[in-house]
């Protein structure tokens, strides 16, 4: 069985230069799991407008 417990990035995403408008970003470390083994990690995006 798969799953994918996310968590918040411990890091600060990079943005755009300052005074420039933007939606924000929200990003978590993604780890996909199979019987309690990480198999997969990467980083989900999500954009807020």
């Amino acid at each position: 069985m798969l799953t994918s417990p996310s968590r918040p990035a411990g890091r600060p995403a990079a943005g755009p230069a300052p005074g420039t408008p933007s939606p924000a970003l929200h990003g978590h470390d993604l780890v996909l799991r199979h019987g309690g083994v990480p198999v997969v990690h990467g980083v989900s995006l999500a954009l807020a407008a």
